[in-house]
């Protein structure tokens, strides 16, 4: 690279913003953080719009499995008709018989037949309450129920949706000051880190809450519990808490990963280090995640399999720039 070409290279990686005022720089952060309050202030509106379809979607997990115990109950009923059915066409049948004195072989058979048919209206019978006491309703227990759930979903979705807005005011403020290789870093870990946020709510949405809700009601039933009502502002708190730990705990490979792309952490430490991010991991689960095993392993086991990821990818670096150096040293000579 010539002389013209590395001066051309170190002006377009340096800042672009002028040196102003002190008052300069108080007036662009007020202005900054106007816009991204006049956008908190509209997308929280906007939620509140639409905190029906918003709170339909924060029960959505346990109203999976509502559904699925409402139509075995409605299965279990099905079921104790028919066998209703059955019995009593026994019964008359062999009333039937008995009133025209038919062969006592056939009477034995129809007895025999009312005996089971009354056997499996008893099993129905059962099958039905059980059936019946697993059914799960999600209701609010306060006057102020309904208005406190429009007004959380309509603060954390509106603060969902004014994200990219916080974001854009943000960067409007200090990129004017940052070098041209600070601005790829950032968009970098601003487009990771939103990549990995949003699979960590889908990992949370998708397969952990709705197996935590089995889970849990699963140990209700192992404990002979019956849970038939579901408070929603409990139901709001968990699916939200457990989506926002998912969310923030599946940056943690990015961290790891800038990190070791900057050259802070090596791959032999992170390699060293993994017995001990195991642990780590599974502890978050235990802390961060509903209280059952299974939704401990869903977020544990990826976050180790990131980890093993990262070792490899900043391993790869490694090399890609031992070879680098390797080069220069060669044309040096």
């Amino acid at each position: 690279m010539s002389d013209d070409a590395a001066i051309r290279a170190q002006d377009a990686d340096e800042p672009n913003d002028p040196p102003r005022p002190f008052m300069e720089h108080l007036m662009a952060l007020r202005s900054c953080l106007i816009g991204a309050a006049t956008a908190w202030v509209l997308c929280c509106i906007v939620a509140g719009v639409f905190a029906p379809t918003i709170i339909e979607w924060m029960q959505s997990p346990v109203a999976a499995y509502e559904n699925e115990r409402a139509t075995e109950a409605d299965n279990a009923a099905r079921d104790w008709a028919h066998a209703i059915l059955d019995a009593a066409e026994t019964r008359s049948r062999l009333a039937a018989m008995e009133e025209r004195k038919a062969p006592a072989a056939e009477i034995d058979k129809a007895r025999q037949a009312a005996a089971e048919a009354e056997a499996a209206m008893d099993k129905a019978t059962k099958s039905r309450q059980n059936a019946e006491s697993r059914r799960v309703t999600i209701q609010g227990f306060k006057v102020t129920s309904g208005f406190t759930l429009i007004l959380s979903a309509a603060l954390w979705g509106g603060t969902v949706l004014a994200f990219p807005f916080f974001i854009y005011y943000i960067l409007k403020f200090i990129f004017p000051a940052l070098r041209g290789s600070e601005k790829r870093a950032i968009i970098f870990c601003l487009g990771g880190g939103s990549l990995f946020f949003l699979g960590g709510l889908w990992m949370a949405y998708s397969k952990t809450l709705p197996l935590a809700v089995d889970v849990l009601m699963g140990f209700s039933e192992w404990v002979g519990l019956k849970v038939r009502f579901v408070e929603v502002g409990d139901l709001f708190s968990l699916v939200l808490k457990t989506l926002v730990a998912f969310g923030l705990v599946f940056q943690l490979p990015l961290i790891i990963f800038t990190l070791g792309w900057l050259g802070v952490i090596s791959s032999d430490a992170l390699r060293r280090f993994r017995r001990f991010a195991i642990v780590i991991a599974f502890f978050f689960g235990m802390v961060l995640t509903p209280p059952d095993p299974m939704s401990q392993l869903v977020m544990a086991v990826p976050l180790c399999l990131f980890y093993e990821a990262c070792i490899w990818l900043i391993k790869l670096r490694e090399t890609m720039l031992a070879r680098k150096d390797g080069r220069r040293a060669g044309a040096a000579k």
